[in-house]
């Protein structure tokens, strides 16, 4: 992800002993915005039968403060 030039969401699906059953990579947004509706991240954590999982993004600025209001 640290070479992209667009932000990208991750979500990684984890099974009841914490060990990776899935990555999914749910959208690629812009330059300074990703977003992201809860049932793209829900429904790949369903179709894995996940028991929990870890979401991340990335900012290609390297700014983690250059946030859009």
């Amino acid at each position: 992800m640290a070479n992209e030039d667009r932000e990208v969401f991750l979500v990684m699906m984890l099974n009841t002993k914490n060990h990776v059953v899935g990555l999914h990579r749910a959208h690629v947004g812009s330059l300074n915005a990703s977003v992201v509706h809860p049932r793209d991240v829900l429904k790949c954590a369903i179709l894995n039968n996940a028991a929990s999982l870890i979401v991340s993004h990335q900012h290609p600025s390297g700014d983690p403060l250059n946030i859009v209001s």
